[in-house]
């Protein structure tokens, strides 16, 4: 545990994660400020993290009207910083492993080009085997970081934490999106944490899909 911890919490893995976090959005008055202060603010939470006095700051919370109507529940650059270096340095290869192959979501190496290759790929398979007769399956879950239960994210991704400290962090972080008419239910889209949670939460159902029913 301790070796993880420290190696989370050490100076180069915040400090690096800070310049990934700054990418796109230094024209935001909350993160010019984070990187003009970098070396101070990244000791500081290295300090905080190590002595367990670590304290999520509250959520910006605004509505975006494009594509669609959405509440964005905004993270803080202090807790970004730190959700990333967690998730480059112990929590995606812990919990993406597990994953099926062709799941491109938030994954390094993959993403939409990835998934369009993967289809064209399977058409290919099917057309060779079955000719043009066919369908296909298209689903969405409606609402679906807004109406999943913390517990159940929870669940989905501590089956693949080994480390009590991360598994606590986690936790508190899907624990902290409570702004919501119940507080244990619903998490927010722009967290790293929460869009591996959710992702988990659905792997089960990838493979059942595979490896069950052949699809």
């Amino acid at each position: 545990m301790t070796d993880v911890k420290e190696n989370i919490c050490s100076f180069e893995n915040l400090y690096r994660s800070m310049y990934h976090c700054k990418k796109n959005v230094m024209w935001k008055d909350s993160v010019a400020g984070y990187v003009k202060n970098g070396l101070v603010n990244c000791h500081n939470l290295r300090k905080q993290l190590l002595e367990d006095s670590y304290k999520i700051d509250r959520y910006n919370l605004f509505t975006i009207y494009e594509p669609k109507e959405r509440d964005i529940v905004s993270t803080r650059m202090k807790d970004r910083v730190f959700q990333r270096s967690l998730t480059d340095n112990y929590l995606y290869e812990k919990v993406t492993r597990s994953f099926i192959y062709d799941n491109g979501a938030c994954q390094i190496g993959k993403g939409t080009d990835f998934s369009r290759d993967r289809l064209n790929c399977h058409l290919q398979r099917y057309f060779r085997k079955h000719g043009l007769e066919g369908w296909v399956l298209s689903c969405d879950i409606k609402n679906y970081f807004g109406s999943t239960p913390h517990a159940t994210a929870k669940k989905a991704v501590e089956k693949n934490i080994d480390n009590d400290w991360c598994k606590n962090h986690v936790h508190k972080i899907i624990d902290s999106f409570n702004q919501g008419p119940d507080p244990d239910v619903g998490m927010g889209l722009g967290s790293q944490i929460t869009q591996l949670a959710q992702l988990s939460f659905l792997n089960s159902m990838d493979h059942m899909i595979t490896e069950r029913l052949g699809i």
